[in-house]
């Protein structure tokens, strides 16, 4: 027996380093293949996902709870052979997502976005809204503007979302609202006045309604064929607004209503306001330039873009803008779409160029303006303006096609992850992804009998809210939960 001792020692031994080597392999990521006869260095499948209660299955085997790691609300899978692996996310009550999965060695195939939409979301009807046709977000989350036309009339209610109530603060027998290409209603910054433009019997006009004494008045004319128009609030004086009159910028202090209007700037075409500048595209030479927003018609401005666009004398152009290296300009009778977009690069020819010569109907910047989307009557674009180092990577300036219809889309924009875009096709309202990894995932949200006539994202309250068309007496304006609230680093609301 004391012969063997030794040989017992070392097969110990040996089993030892084995057994090490083996937990070492594996604690790197490394398994055996039997297909391969082989070690292989496996990868990992992080989820993250909209509910976060989901369960996850990996090429069709439901993954066990305690395989997953979780860590602020994603799971994640490690171990995966590399190659493709097909993964679906399911949860009781919600479409299910599925996408084709490649996984590398040593890398873990990402998906930050996983959004599943209910089947049957509850929704709840707003009482008092017969007849709407629009509503319109005041500063304060809980309460809306909601425009209703009646035996010919044209009133806005203040309602209170919270209390389910609301009242009338004006009223214009034959008002019609504005094409949503022109100027909408808006809401000063303290929530205290609105600026209400409409048509009546053909001619625009302005008015400017006090929420609490419901006392209106109009805007000035200042030239008898009134050709006021884009009409915006001051972003921090409740008292100012600004508007353009045959190419000739205004501001006008509301709390005198018999005052005169001031000239800002001479030459405009159309401009935008952040919350220290005006923004204007110069009438004759197609540039854009920057003004401080206190600016007077002597005051230099900054120019902005470097290459003028060619203005059509009859064009109808809105301007939008993200910063000084960011903007679009689209011109809404025929639908010329421009962007400029500076990254800084002085091999770029120009950063302004024009992206469609007609067609496009709507633009929206992301919140964090790298990315911008735009639609056609049928497509959805998204142009991607700076760099995206999270999956899947996408270069700058790069654009996508997100979706395609041979029938008409209406009411494009983003979701509230800024990955995914909200749309009408007929009546269903549609949700469709950025990823185009494998294919993209487009998934119903809620469905009409006739199309919506407005779909309004209220991301505080993670709320949507709809206007239907209905017969004459019901409540038109209701709204749903989407997305799921999540609470701070995905635990609890």
């Amino acid at each position: 027996m004391q012969r063997f001792r030794p040989l017992i020692f070392l097969l110990f031994v040996a089993f030892f380093f084995i057994t090490a080597a083996l937990v070492l392999f594996y604690t790197f990521g490394y398994r055996f293949s039997p297909e391969r006869g082989v070690f292989v260095y496996t990868g990992s499948i992080t989820v993250d996902s909209n509910p976060q209660s989901v369960s996850i299955s990996l090429d069709g085997v439901n993954v066990p709870e305690n395989r997953l790691g979780i860590l602020n609300s994603s799971a994640h899978i490690p171990g995966l052979p590399p190659g493709e692996h097909f993964v679906e996310v399911t949860a009781p009550g919600y479409t299910t997502w599925q996408k084709k999965a490649v996984v590398e060695s040593g890398r873990s195939t990402e998906f930050w976005n996983v959004l599943l939409t209910p089947q049957n979301p509850e929704h709840i009807t707003l009482p008092g809204t017969a007849s709407a046709i629009k509503a319109y977000p005041s500063p304060d989350r809980n309460i809306l503007a909601i425009v209703k036309k009646h035996a010919g009339e044209l009133t806005l209610d203040v309602y209170d979302t919270s209390k389910l109530s609301g009242e009338q603060v004006f009223s214009l027998p034959n008002g019609e609202l504005l094409p949503d290409r022109d100027d909408g209603i808006e809401w000063s910054s303290d929530g205290e006045r609105i600026l209400i433009p409409l048509l009546e019997n053909g001619e625009r006009r302005y008015f400017v309604v006090d929420v609490g004494t419901k006392a209106s008045f109009e805007l000035p004319r200042l030239t008898k064929d009134n050709q006021r128009k884009y009409a915006r609030w001051h972003p921090r004086d409740r008292n100012i607004l600004f508007y353009l009159n045959e190419e000739k910028l205004y501001q006008f202090d509301v709390s005198q209503p018999e005052g005169e209007a001031a000239l800002v700037r001479e030459n405009i075409e159309t401009y935008d306001i952040s919350s220290q500048y005006l923004y204007v595209l110069n009438a004759s030479n197609g540039i854009v330039s920057r003004l401080p927003i206190s600016a007077k018609p002597d005051t230099s401005a900054t120019q902005v873009t470097t290459a003028p666009i060619a203005l059509a004398s009859d064009g109808s152009y809105s301007l939008v803008v993200y910063d000084d290296t960011r903007l679009v300009i689209l011109e809404s009778t025929l639908g010329a779409f421009w962007l400029y977009n500076n990254l800084g690069n002085a091999a770029s020819i120009s950063p302004m160029r024009e992206v469609l010569p007609s067609g496009v109907r709507g633009t929206q910047f992301s919140d964090d303006g790298k990315k911008v989307l735009y639609y056609t009557d049928t497509e959805i674009s998204v142009v991607f303006l700076r760099e995206w180092e999270v999956q899947p990577v996408r270069e700058a300036d790069s654009t996508f096609q997100i979706v395609r219809f041979s029938q008409p889309l209406q009411f494009a924009q983003w979701t509230k992850d800024y990955e995914h875009v909200l749309f009408a096709l007929g009546g269903s309202v549609k949700v469709a992804e950025l990823d185009n990894r494998d294919r993209r995932n487009i998934l119903d949200l809620i469905n009409f009998e006739k199309p919506p006539l407005q779909i309004l994202s209220q991301f505080q309250d993670n709320a949507l809210y709809f206007a239907e068309e209905k017969p004459e007496g019901q409540d038109v304006l209701m709204y749903i939960q989407f997305p799921e609230p999540t609470g701070f680093l995905g635990f609890g609301q």
